[in-house]
Order: structure tokens, then sequence, then C-alpha cells
């Protein structure tokens, strides 16, 4: 675990070169459009972690990946026109079980996890107007 907010920016910059790289020359852009734009998304998000990493702010990385995530398969299954109920109920449950566990290590404080899952929520919702 990085304690020192100035250890997460070297990786976060690298994680976005990474996303940046994947998401415009690595996947075709009329096969896997959808998967791009989660790239994209991710993209931005690490970008937002690294800008506050730059001030000094520590947001959990943890919360940003499994909510996104979660934001991007509830827009698939939108998408297919069959949204899985359970499914969504499965995600959501597992993001507070990401919280929880979060918070029980000691990790990081509510607003920490709150500030990652509305970074990893809104990176990927803002791209739904693209693809969906």
């Amino acid at each position: 675990m990085v304690n020192n907010v100035k250890q997460r920016r070297l990786p976060l910059a690298i994680q976005s070169i990474y996303f940046y790289f994947i998401s415009f020359y690595s996947l075709k852009p009329i096969a896997q459009y959808e998967i791009r734009y989660f790239f994209v998304g991710a993209m931005l998000s690490a970008i937002l972690a690294l800008l506050a990493a730059l001030l000094n702010k520590k947001i959990s990385l943890h919360m940003i990946g499994i909510s996104g995530m979660a934001t991007f398969i509830i827009g698939m299954n939108i998408k297919s026109g069959y949204p899985s109920l359970t499914l969504i109920c499965c995600l959501i449950v597992l993001t507070g079980c990401v919280a929880s566990s979060r918070l029980a290590m000691k990790a990081h404080t509510s607003s920490e996890l709150l500030w990652g899952t509305l970074i990893g929520i809104y990176c990927q919702a803002q791209l739904f107007t693209l693809w969906l």
C-alpha cells in the first residue's frame, strides 16, 4: 500500500499513457468502439487521479476501477436492450464490498472512497453519448 500521495504520481502517469496507447493505437476504431471508449474513460479517470495526486489529494483507485467497470457494464446492458438486473445488482454489491474492505483496512477515508466512486462513474458515463 502506498501511504505517501507523492508515490502515486509516476504510476498514474504511466497508467494514463498506457491507456492512451490502448485507446488510440491498439484497438480498431470501428470494430471495437465500445471497449475503446471504456479505455478512454479509464484514461480520463487516471488523469483525474493524477491531477489529484499532484494536488496532494488521495483518491481511492480501487473505487475508480470498480465503479468505472460497473458503469460501463451497466451501459452495455442498456445498449443490448435486455438489461440483466441480477448482473447490475451484483455489480452494485461488489462495489459496496470493495468500499467496505478499503474502510476496514483503514486504507482510505469515506470521502476518498466517495471521490473515487464519483470519478469512476463520471468518466464512463460522460462517454455514453458517444457509443450508447
